[in-house]
């Protein structure tokens, strides 16, 4: 199932994409919409997991010991998931990337020097599914941007909120502690209910 963003999501959207720290009052004056409607919509956005966090970013190239680099991965291709999901366990590491074409993976990491990016090639190049690694230091950033261009009409997957399935037809709602929730099927929603004793 796809739920459509309206004009005024992604209206709303791209503000706080740009001005994560706007007050609720002025980002209600730009869209035109009262503070509690905007307050409504953010929490809605955040509730279908469109909006993940709101945070700091930090801009690297100002930390004078900091190198950036790219991780490209070759790998067993029924193991990338769980070559994946080891890479992210490195706290360096902080973007890791399933793609196709020439190689499996591509990791991006932000390391402290030499010597720890070595150590941490030679142990990427050890594990048992992976053929090959190649490093390639970050010279220059031409462009970083953190958010994404959204159109109007974008559809949203939405996930059953009890068994974290695709929701693939209309969804069953519950509004359950102020949040509405989304369910794949009667079954679901029951045993939602059940487990939260909710009415």
């Amino acid at each position: 199932m796809s739920l459509k963003l309206d004009d005024l999501d992604i209206h709303l959207l791209s503000i706080l994409q740009r001005e994560g720290r706007i007050p609720l009052n002025e980002l209600s004056n730009r869209i035109g919409l009262s503070t509690p409607t905007v307050r409504k919509r953010i929490e809605r956005l955040i509730e279908l997991g469109i909006i993940k966090m709101f945070t700091v970013v930090v801009d690297k190239t100002k930390f004078r010991e900091t190198i950036s680099v790219f991780l490209i991965i070759d790998g067993k291709p029924e193991k990338i998931r769980n070559i994946g999901e080891k890479l992210a366990e490195y706290p360096e590491i902080t973007e890791v990337y399933v793609v196709t074409g020439d190689h499996n993976l591509v990791a991006k990491a932000f390391i402290d020097d030499i010597d720890k990016l070595q150590t941490i090639i030679r142990e990427i190049s050890t594990m048992p599914d992976v053929y090959n690694i190649h490093a390639s230091l970050i010279n220059d950033t031409i462009k970083e941007e953190f958010g994404i261009q959204i159109k109007p009409g974008t559809g949203i997957k939405v996930y059953c909120s009890f068994c974290g399935k695709l929701i693939e037809k209309s969804p069953k709602k519950l509004i359950h502690n102020n949040r509405t929730l989304y369910f794949c099927c009667d079954t679901c929603l029951s045993e939602f209910k059940k487990k939260h004793k909710s009415n």
